[in-house]
């Protein structure tokens, strides 16, 4: 028997240089974490920094890391060769903490169309990014294919890596089972100018 992996799902890997790396590192490690709550207000789930409705990404502080991640995003744009679209923007960018035995559960990002993780500071806490498997029964019959309903692609921390994949892609964060707090930046994107052409054109602004 033979088998035959077809139809992947991408993921982007970029490198950042060790310059912006530190600079960027000294500029979390400086956030007030200790006035943040835990997401959910579960302790086992980390912080993120700052609340939504806010992002790192409008703070000039954080305008070369952001440049540079935005940069990535063009090139990942112009490789999946989007049409009838001007641009695609980050529109959110924030970071997170973990500390030793936290963790994160499995979400998707809405309102985005690519999204990022950067890795800051840590190598423990892999992000498990999953999918349905297509042979999983589960919702249709009462069937079940033990550990192998979800496709499950694991990327270990590196700080001055960048992750960036779709939206719409469940992803995960295990427990930190390292001595160091474990420090990410994300950041979603979406449409920005003219999107779709005629009776379907749309101008976004952001």
């Amino acid at each position: 028997m033979k088998r035959l992996n077809i139809m992947p799902t991408t993921l982007y890997k970029f490198k950042l240089n060790n310059n912006l790396l530190e600079s960027t590192q000294t500029m979390c490690s400086n956030l007030p974490w200790k006035t943040r709550a835990c997401r959910q207000n579960q302790h086992y789930y980390g912080k993120s920094y700052p609340a939504f409705g806010n992002s790192l990404h409008k703070d000039k502080e954080w305008k070369k890391i952001t440049d540079w991640c935005q940069k990535n995003i063009d090139k990942v744009v112009k490789d999946l060769n989007y049409k009838n679209m001007e641009e695609i923007k980050i529109c959110l960018m924030w970071a997170n903490k973990s500390e030793t035995m936290q963790w994160h559960h499995p979400h998707k990002h809405p309102n985005s169309i690519l999204s990022g993780i950067l890795y800051i500071q840590g190598t423990s806490g892999e992000t498990w990014f999953s999918r349905e498997n297509e042979y999983a029964m589960c919702e249709q019959y009462d069937v079940i294919i033990p550990e192998k309903a979800r496709i499950i692609h694991k990327v270990k921390p590196e700080p001055g890596t960048l992750i960036i994949f779709p939206s719409n892609l469940y992803h995960s964060v295990t427990e930190n089972e390292g001595p160091e707090d474990r420090i990410t930046i994300s950041f979603n994107s979406f449409f920005r100018g003219k999107i779709g052409v005629d009776l379907t054109e749309l101008n976004i602004d952001f």
